[in-house]
C-alpha cells in the first residue's frame, strides 16, 4: 500500500494439489494481480477457467486488506 492505493500485490507461497492446478495458478495469478492494481480493490472479475483461484484469491487479499483497516 502506498497511502490508500494498492500498489504492489504478491503471492508469498503458491502450493497446489496437482500439476495441472500449479500451472493453472501461475498463469492466473499474474492476471489477477493487474485486476487488483487496476480495480485499486479485491473487487476483480477473476480468470475465466480459474475460479477457485481467482475466488480465493481476491478472499486472501480482502483479509489481508481488512487487517489493514483498508478498502
Amino acid at each position: 500500500m502506498t497511502g490508500s492505493r494498492i500498489t504492489y500485490v504478491t503471492v508469498p507461497a503458491l502450493q497446489t494439489a496437482e500439476p495441472f492446478s500449479q500451472q493453472l495458478s501461475e498463469q492466473a495469478i499474474p492476471l489477477l494481480r493487474s485486476q487488483v492494481l487496476a480495480a485499486d480493490s479485491a473487487s476483480i472479475n477473476g480468470v475465466s477457467g480459474a475460479t477457485f483461484t481467482s475466488e480465493a484469491y481476491a478472499t486472501s487479499l480482502q483479509a489481508a486488506l481488512d487487517k489493514l483497516h483498508l478498502k
